[in-house]
Order: C-alpha cells, then sequence, then structure tokens
C-alpha cells in the first residue's frame, strides 16, 4: 500500500499514558494517529476496513499480547507492517520471529524516528 501525504499510524498500548505520548510524538511529525486500549479493539477496528500505513503495539497487554496482535493482524491485512515495543530485551527474539519490527523501551524519540523513516520511507 502506498504511503499516504498524511501517514495513518495505528497505536496499541493499554497503558493511557504511554499511548498518548506517543499519539502527541507522532501528531506532532504530522501522522495521523488512530489509538486503542486493546488489541481486542484495534483488530475490531482493522476489520471494518480502516487503512493504516504502520502499527505500532506494545507486547505486554491483557487479553491478547503484541505478538498475538500482530500475527491475527496480518492475517486480516498480509502486508501491515508492525512496530512491537517492549521493556523486556529477553522478549526481542520472539517479536522478530514473529516476523514484526521491535523497539526496545524507554525509547528515544531518535530510535521512533529512525523506525518511522525505515518503515514509512520519510526523512527527517
Amino acid at each position: 500500500m502506498p504511503v499516504s501525504q498524511s501517514p495513518r499510524i495505528l497505536v496499541v498500548d493499554d497503558e493511557a499514558v504511554h499511548r498518548d505520548t506517543l499519539r502527541a510524538l507522532l501528531a506532532a511529525q504530522g501522522m495521523t494517529v488512530i489509538s486503542c486500549e486493546r488489541a481486542a479493539n484495534a483488530l475490531d477496528l482493522l476489520r471494518t476496513g480502516a487503512l493504516f500505513d504502520l502499527v505500532i503495539s506494545d507486547v505486554v497487554m491483557p487479553g491478547m499480547d503484541g505478538v498475538e496482535f500482530a500475527h491475527q493482524a496480518r492475517l486480516l491485512r498480509p502486508t501491515l507492517r508492525v512496530v512491537l515495543v517492549t521493556g523486556h530485551d529477553s522478549a526481542m527474539d520472539h517479536v522478530i520471529a514473529g516476523g514484526n519490527i521491535a523497539l526496545l523501551k524507554p525509547y528515544s524519540a531518535d530510535s521512533l524516528q529512525h523506525v518511522l523513516e525505515e518503515h514509512l520511507g520519510r526523512a527527517r
């Protein structure tokens, strides 16, 4: 899917402070951001046909974790790029083995920017 003028990002995180901070960082870069508190809600949104250029999801969430969410999301949208954010070094191999992009918490704005540039083709 070609990247739109204003990339659409889906943020999935059960912690409001992380979700809101990420939303603000992305919006400040001119991106359209939709966020969900639960993986199940994000999957429902994807089922409606809503289009996103990238998904950024936490790994550890109640109910469905981020790795399973990414798997289910790609069943719906095989080309969807998913960045999984984790604070656990030990989870990195599992995240990457699932075909996901990994971002280790705490991450800097520069690290986030690098991921966006690499996976959305945006320059600084």
